[in-house]
Order: C-alpha cells, then structure tokens, then sequence
C-alpha cells in the first residue's frame, strides 16, 4: 500500500489541554521532485498539541473519486491505501467506528509511534513556503 496526504487541521476535538507537541509520521501527495499523486511520500513532522493534535494515526481506506489523491486506475479498481496523520482522539475513535471505510487503524500517542512499515521510504519533511 502506499499513502496519501491527510495533515489537515483535526476536526470535531478538543485539545488534550497537555500542552507541547506531538511528533508524528504524516504523508504528503507525492514525492519531492513530482507533481502527480502517484508515490505519496512520508514523513516526520512535529504537531501542536494545543491545537488538538493529540494522537499519531496510521490506516488503509479504500481510493474513491472523493479521495481526490487516488489514480483513476486505483479509484476503478477500488484499491485501498494506507495513510499517516496526527489527529485529535475524537478523530481517531470517529475513524476505528468507521463502520468499514477504514481498516487496520491503528491511534497512539507516543512520539513517531505510527510508523511506517519496512521498505516504506521515509523522506525529509517537505518545506512549505507561503505563496
């Protein structure tokens, strides 16, 4: 399985009020150097709690239209991928409930401690600059 991107801001959570950050394995569209989402990258990145990044996740949903990172090819055959993400706990549990859109989630909240598997290239973390 490869991974897309899914570092968008937690939504329907609360901050675990700790304080700190969250160190994490994300996934971006692709690698560094292309622009289709073909071979998703992963990497390292750091989260702030106190903006409701609480746990670390990793888990396989299956490509649709809707996905929007998928290939047609993958969205045809309905192939699944699995992501890396730091989320809120609520996201999270709302994920393992997904009643069969997700499998083998799996939510922690130790640093990188949703790795990837081997043979899973890990890149540096892309360097995002304002437009």
């Amino acid at each position: 399985d490869q991974a897309i991107a899914t570092s968008s801001s937690p939504t329907g959570s609360e901050s675990s009020g700790s304080g700190g950050s969250i160190t994490c394995y994300v996934t971006y569209p692709w690698a560094p150097g292309q622009d289709v989402p073909q071979s998703p990258a992963v990497y390292s990145a750091q989260f702030s709690r106190k903006d409701g990044y609480d746990t670390c996740a990793k888990f396989a949903f299956r490509c649709t239209a809707a996905a929007g990172t998928c290939t047609p090819a993958e969205v045809q055959q309905g192939v699944w991928r699995t992501t890396f993400s730091a989320l809120s706990r609520a996201t999270c549990a709302s994920i393992k409930s997904g009643s069969g859109l997700y499998r083998d989630v799996t939510c922690c909240d130790a640093m990188n401690c949703n790795k990837p598997d081997p043979g899973t290239k890990v890149f540096q973390a892309p360097v995002l600059t304002a437009a």
